[in-house]
C-alpha cells in the first residue's frame, strides 16, 4: 500500500471517528432529556397517588 493511501485511509478514519463522536454526543443529550422527562413523569404521578390517597376515604 502505497504511503499515499494509507495517508487517505488515516483521514478517512478520522473523518468517521468524528461522525461517530458527534453522533454518540447527540444521542447522550437524547438519552439526558428522556431521562429528565421520565423523572418529571413519575414524579408527577407520585403527586397524583399522594393527593388522590389523601382525599379518597379508605374503605376497608
Amino acid at each position: 500500500m502505497s504511503k499515499e493511501k494509507q495517508t487517505e485511509d488515516v483521514e478517512t478514519l478520522k473523518s468517521m471517528t468524528v461522525k461517530l463522536e458527534l453522533g454518540n454526543m447527540k444521542l447522550k443529550a437524547t438519552k439526558a432529556e428522556a431521562i429528565k422527562t421520565l423523572i418529571a413523569y413519575f414524579e408527577r404521578e407520585a403527586a397524583i397517588k399522594s393527593i388522590l390517597e389523601k382525599t379518597t376515604p379508605f374503605k376497608g
